[in-house]
Order: C-alpha cells, then sequence, then structure tokens
C-alpha cells in the first residue's frame, strides 16, 4: 500500500486521536496508508524505554518524522493557519518533501485564506503574502504541486483521479466542490 505523510493536523491535543482516525479511514479508502508527525509517547512504546533527556526526545522525533516522509510517495499539508500562524513544523517538513522530490499538495480550508485569495487583485502588492497574490507564501506555493481550496479529501481526489472545477494556473490552486 502506497504511504501518504500528513502534517499541519492544527488541532489541539484532545482533538488529535479523532481526527487522525478520521484520516486514517479517509485514505484507506483512497489505497494509502496515512502516516503522521511521530510523538514522544508512541516512540517510547515503540523502543520500551523512557528518553533521558528532552534533547533527546526531541532528535528522537525529528529522526522520526524524516523517515517517515522518506518513506512516503507524497505529502499532503494543510496550509491553514494555526492560532495566527503557519505551523513551522509544517513548513520545515514540506521543505524537506520538496527536498527529497515528493510530490507535495497544501490545501486550506479557512474562509479568510479563501478570501484573500479572492480580493488578491484589489489589495495593494505590498500587502500580498510575499508580495506575489499567492494563496500561501512563495516557498510553500511553490514547492506544492497544487494548493486545493478544500480538505484532505480533495487532496486525496486530486491524486488518484485529477479534476476539479476551477483553476488559477498562475497560483495552482484549484477548487474542488464535492456539493456540486
Amino acid at each position: 500500500m502506497r504511504k501518504i505523510y500528513i502534517t499541519g493536523l492544527n488541532v489541539t491535543a484532545p482533538e488529535v486521536h479523532s481526527l487522525i482516525q478520521s484520516y486514517k479511514d479517509i485514505c484507506a479508502k483512497y489505497e494509502y496508508e496515512a502516516l503522521f508527525p511521530a510523538t514522544v509517547e508512541q516512540l517510547e512504546r515503540q523502543n520500551g524505554k523512557l528518553f533521558d533527556t528532552p534533547l533527546e526526545e526531541a532528535e528522537a522525533v525529528f529522526q522520526a518524522n524524516l523517515q517517515r516522509i522518506d518513506s512516503a510517495s507524497a505529502v499532503i499539508a494543510n496550509l491553514d493557519y494555526f492560532d495566527g500562524f503557519y505551523v513551522s513544523d509544517t513548513i520545515f517538513e514540506i521543505g524537506y518533501a520538496y527536498s527529497r522530490g515528493k510530490q507535495i499538495i497544501g490545501y486550506f480550508d479557512h474562509e479568510y485564506q479563501a478570501v484573500y485569495y479572492a480580493l488578491r487583485d484589489h489589495i495593494p502588492e505590498q500587502f500580498a503574502n510575499g508580495g506575489f497574490g499567492r494563496p500561501s507564501h512563495l516557498m510553500v506555493a511553490c514547492a506544492t504541486i497544487v494548493t486545493i481550496k478544500g480538505c484532505l479529501e480533495d487532496c486525496l481526489d486530486y491524486i488518484y483521479n485529477p479534476k476539479y472545477d476551477g483553476e488559477d494556473e498562475k497560483c495552482k490552486l484549484y477548487i474542488i466542490n464535492h456539493q456540486a
């Protein structure tokens, strides 16, 4: 089964387990095994021992995530802001995946990003993300093969069966509407 690395869960700790299970189910429908960023608890269970220091924990998580990205055929990244910011881990994972030649698909769901994108031609250039009028920052937008206004399932649908309702070649933004 093909593997796909999913980053940018953008939820609080109590919500993460149900979200991961939901994402696993959606990925299985498209014949993908979902991989997620590692946690200290997972690695401690896997290794059968506790880490000695926070630095050891951090290094183990870092290396495990790199291995997961390396083993995946593609990366799907949630580009929605979380608490007002891009999640730096997600941005790093996109950059690493790009350097490894992985197919990267970004998506955003929040209306403020959709509204920003729709208005990009009506706001002063200096206020656009990096001045390039993309729905995400330049380095992220150019690393992804496509940025989708939608959800995880829209990204999987795009990979599995490329189709879309609208397209903006300048920004590689595909708008998919499953309700249509």
